[in-house]
């Protein structure tokens, strides 16, 4: 496999991209296992083709740069549970690197396709599934691009309609708001097609996140770095550990916050997010909390 990646390389230095194709065919068609660099140089190889001016090739390399991504995507589960399988194509390979490369060279397009999936997955009525790649989206949001941002928020508006957790409407929110403060007009229409498609307000929704985050007394700003409770009745600690002094009223009552209230973020240790509760920097779990961006 090695050899053929060199002569395809050779051909697209020298411009012979038919023969450069030719190669990464001959050994796209044999379904091999190939290893992480080897999946890597092949997309690379195609995306390259994708573009030659030739439609023959390029429209067969683009779906075949399109097909190793999307079985990656499909099989993205499996890495999770066994840590060492991958199917890119029609072959395993024991490579967990591999995701990894494409994720750092295709971010875009990865992001396309969990969407894509993410989709389909939550028009099957499995919405713990859909939540989970959006939540793989959503672990580096100020990447996404504006079309992802409105998609991925139309995503959680409707996951919302059944979901009343607020760290989903937060997400929802951000999104939201990001998007209409970089194109109010374009976001607005994309998101009034998306409404139509799964029966959601998501303007409401945002409104709805911002009146609760005024209520903490949060500005936008702070909105965009806070702590959202997840957890009922969830103790506020002097510390960040579980031997820390409990918070407590002038009683000996535990202090604590509501499920669905919103803290400003101050910093993080460990298990813990250190927060500013009743003008007081205090410190609560992460297991009962979660991060807004």
């Amino acid at each position: 496999m090695d050899e053929r990646l060199q002569r395809a390389d050779s051909f697209i230095a020298t411009q012979n991209y038919p023969s450069a194709f030719a190669e990464c065919e001959k050994i796209f068609k044999r379904q091999k296992p190939l290893n992480a660099r080897q999946i890597s140089k092949l997309t690379k190889d195609y995306h390259l083709l994708s573009n030659y001016k030739d439609k023959t090739i390029s429209e067969t390399a683009q779906k075949r740069y399109w097909d190793i991504l999307s079985n990656v995507i499909e099989h993205e589960s499996e890495y999770e549970s066994s840590g060492d399988v991958l199917i890119a194509y029609n072959s395993q390979l024991p490579d967990p690197q591999t995701l990894e490369n494409l994720e750092k060279d295709y971010p875009d397009d990865i992001v396309t396709l969990r969407l894509s999936k993410a989709q389909k997955l939550f028009d099957k009525g499995k919405l713990g599934d859909a939540k989970k790649i959006c939540e793989k989206i959503y672990e580096d949001p100020s990447s996404l691009t504006f079309e992802h941002k409105c998609a991925l928020a139309s995503l959680y508006a409707a996951i919302a309609k059944s979901d009343e957790d607020p760290v989903t409407k937060s997400r929802c929110a951000w999104l939201y708001n990001q998007a209409v403060s970089f194109d109010e007009a374009k976001a607005k229409s994309v998101f009034e097609k998306n409404d139509a498609q799964y029966g959601t307000n998501i303007g409401e929704l945002a409104k709805s996140v911002k009146a609760a985050v005024s209520a903490a007394g949060l500005s936008s700003s702070q909105f965009a770095r806070s702590v959202v409770v997840t957890g009922v009745n969830v103790r506020l600690r002097r510390g960040p550990s579980l031997e820390a002094e409990i918070v407590t009223d002038f009683y000996g009552n535990n202090v604590h916050p509501n499920k669905g209230d919103y803290l400003e973020y101050v910093g993080e240790a460990s298990d813990f997010y250190k927060v500013r509760y009743n003008g007081e920097e205090v410190w609560i779990s992460k297991d009962y909390t979660s991060l807004v961006q």
